[in-house]
């Protein structure tokens, strides 16, 4: 049964993104037997001959980042669940805490701002026109540093893996993939622009999402560097 990597993971979001979008429920049960039919090929090629093929080896253990909220993921998560059982997949909840960190994108006032002043004269000699606003809103020009880490992990049931708290999934195990480019509107945030309108961005945002994880062997691993 061929089935590599990247299919596994494209295949697995697209079928649990279709899911999660609203539908009757006759189409719903089609989308979930689709999830079904991913996580069954997945089971079966770890438990295969082939499952130590170092070049296409399969992940152990997948997190899955919803895109929905917390009553659409818990609709998903226990609708996925008689599934997962049924297939022997192990199917746990997690709390991830993720923290980005980087260069912001300066607005597209400030380089205006700044012809401005120097056309006036007046770098450096308190211009308003200088002042950055503390409630302006930066996006990321890069993202220097990923951080996810569980802050809790359950099973369906609610038991809790206490051994796993504050433990740091890489991202080479996480779905979608650059899942941390489409996190939307961070839970917290901060910012430092110590040379003002003339100087870089420093951008650090927080965010608290709840997740999936599939374990079709029951083994919870976190990725490798």
């Amino acid at each position: 049964m061929a089935l590599d990597p990247e299919t596994l993971r494209n295949d697995l979001v697209e079928a649990l993104r279709h899911c999660e979008a609203s539908t009757t429920p006759e189409i719903r049960q089609e989308r979930l037997q689709a999830v079904r039919q991913i996580l069954q090929n997945w089971k079966l090629v770890l438990e295969g001959p082939n499952a130590e093929d170092e070049e296409n080896a399969l992940p152990e253990t997948l997190f899955y980042i919803s895109g929905v909220k917390l009553r659409g993921f818990l609709t998903l998560l226990h609708g996925l669940a008689p599934i997962a059982n049924t297939l022997g997949v192990t199917l746990y909840r997690a709390n991830l805490r993720i923290h980005l960190s980087g260069e912001g994108r300066e607005p597209s006032d400030w380089v205006v701002r700044r012809h401005q002043i120097r056309y006036l004269g007046e770098a450096g000699n308190g211009n308003p026109l200088e002042d950055v606003d503390e409630d302006e809103e930066y996006d990321f020009e890069n993202i220097m540093i990923r951080e996810f880490e569980i802050r809790r992990l359950t099973t369906v049931a609610g038991s809790s893996l206490d051994e796993f708290v504050g433990v740091h999934i890489n991202e080479n195990v996480i779905i979608p993939e650059n899942a941390a480019e489409g996190l939307g509107e961070p839970d917290e945030e901060e910012h430092d622009t110590p040379e003002g309108i003339y100087g870089s961005i420093h951008l650090e945002h927080w965010y608290n999402r709840y997740i999936m994880v599939f374990a079709p062997r029951g083994i919870v691993n976190v990725g490798q560097a």
